[in-house]
């Protein structure tokens, strides 16, 4: 499979094998060098620090959890919401 998406900050993409609950990402992944804030840098370096690490996921309800070989939590995401709701468009 192919992974890609944002840290917060940057774009990433990279390969990765799957199976069951197991994930680890294949090499290394590839990503845009964007200048973020300090704040934002940290938080998608952290993100993409744990997405390194992975090696088991676990999903229940809205929430994906990132585990490492020893089944540590090292990121617990949760869906967001995508709607549009209160938008006001005019055209």
């Amino acid at each position: 499979g192919r992974a890609t998406g944002s840290d917060g900050c940057n774009q990433y993409g990279g390969s990765y094998d799957a199976a069951g609950s197991r994930f680890q990402l294949r090499g290394d992944l590839v990503a845009t060098q964007r200048a973020c804030p300090p704040a934002i840098q940290q938080q998608a370096e952290a993100y993409t620090a744990a997405l390194r690490a992975t090696r088991t996921i676990r999903i229940e309800g809205g929430t994906l959890s990132l585990l490492d070989a020893a089944g540590k939590p090292l990121a617990t995401l949760a869906a967001q919401d995508q709607g549009l709701a209160g938008t006001t468009w005019q055209v």
